[in-house]
């Protein structure tokens, strides 16, 4: 095969073949790449360690996980020689596939071959065992990493407080908190989301609420995980009042909470999990406080259900909509007519149709 000392970067060369794979591998296309890969070995090219850890990462991030360690043996049998970004690419790629044991082992093997983990190795390894439900080894990876003077970053400590979450730690997810101010890091959402989650589970929702008012005041918009962390807290302590927030303050939390994983549901194009959220809402209590709730409601029952079923999930969703003064959109008004329409309410469908003339107008006098 040719080697590397004759490259000129013209198409047709080791090192265009190189850069080429690089690039795909940046961007995912990792069948893309593969297929540089052989064209480039039928053109009598090897391909070097800067090609197989693109490759490697490409097939690894887009949940080709097998592959990247099949392509990692057939480097070695090239005799090409790994570099930490090869393990950091194996790590990553086992983590998505969830195969703890083979990361632990290439983590292993990466330091039996004289090669120095850095802070991406020891990231990913964390997040690995956090996520496999091993937060003690997780916790206790962080001090090797402090004894071989590696600085965290955000990653790390988000990860650390996931650990300490799920082993029921909130006190030591405090102090990883305070650590990561104190070294001038950013937090970002996932930080806020997973200590929220973390003190919320312990019911202690007075400091998960602080917490919460911090991430707001950081200019951090809260999410559905946000929400649903603080779910997760009211979940298992209803009767725990913060100092600051009354009752309706909670119940107003709530339903956008629900509210925020219903429209979700119906993006995704889960209609039936929508449902279900708003039938758990019912049972605690709750109401969507959103016309966008109801609308997707209405567009989500229109999906998965039918007959009688349809008709009184109708009726409920429009009675809501009636005592709140919400107007349904298009599509909740095209939804609640057909389900009316099937149980014979011409009434309702004739009140429907006419809300969409009237949005009708409206849009277009405003257009």
């Amino acid at each position: 095969m040719h080697s590397s000392s004759s490259v000129t970067g013209r198409r047709g060369n080791l090192k265009w073949y190189t850069q080429q794979v690089a690039e795909c591998g940046k961007s995912k296309f990792w069948q893309q790449a593969l297929r540089l890969m052989i064209e480039m070995e039928g053109e009598n090219f090897m391909p070097d360690t800067i090609a197989y850890n693109a490759l490697i990462s490409a097939c690894g991030r887009s949940g080709q996980y097998e592959k990247s360690l099949d392509l990692f043996a057939r480097m070695q049998e090239q005799r090409q020689v790994p570099n930490v970004v090869t393990y950091n690419g194996l790590l990553s790629a086992c983590q998505n596939g969830k195969d703890l044991e083979t990361a632990l082992e290439l983590f292993e093997a990466m330091k039996e071959q004289g090669l120095s983990p850095n802070v991406t190795s020891f990231n990913v390894l964390i997040s690995t065992l956090e996520k496999s439900n091993q937060p003690d080894k997780a916790l206790t990876l962080f001090e090797d990493m402090r004894e071989m003077r590696l600085m965290p970053n955000v990653v790390t400590i988000n990860s650390l407080i996931g650990a300490c979450d799920r082993c029921d730690q909130p006190e030591r997810a405090l102090i990883f908190f305070d650590v990561m101010q104190s070294q001038e890091l950013t937090p970002d959402k996932v930080t806020y989301n997973t200590l929220i989650r973390a003190l919320a589970r312990s019911s202690q929702n007075e400091r998960a609420l602080a917490i919460l008012e911090s991430m707001q005041s950081q200019g951090l918009t809260p999410n559905t995980a946000t929400y649903h962390a603080l779910v997760s807290g009211y979940e298992r302590d209803a009767s725990h009042a913060s100092a600051r927030l009354d009752p309706s303050d909670y119940t107003s939390l709530f339903e956008t909470s629900y509210g925020v994983m219903i429209k979700d549901c119906q993006r995704e194009g889960t209609p039936q999990r929508a449902l279900a959220l708003f039938d758990e809402m019912r049972e605690r209590g709750l109401t969507p406080n959103t016309a966008a709730t109801l609308n997707s409601l209405a567009q989500a029952s229109a999906c998965v259900e039918e007959g009688r079923q349809q008709h009184d999930r109708a009726e409920q969703i429009y009675q809501l909509m009636q005592e709140n003064g919400f107007s349904p959109d298009a599509g909740a008004c095209d939804a609640l007519a057909a389900a009316f329409a099937g149980a014979g309410r011409q009434d309702r469908v004739q009140e429907l149709l006419q809300a969409k003339r009237a949005l009708e107008y409206t849009l277009t006098h405003f257009d």
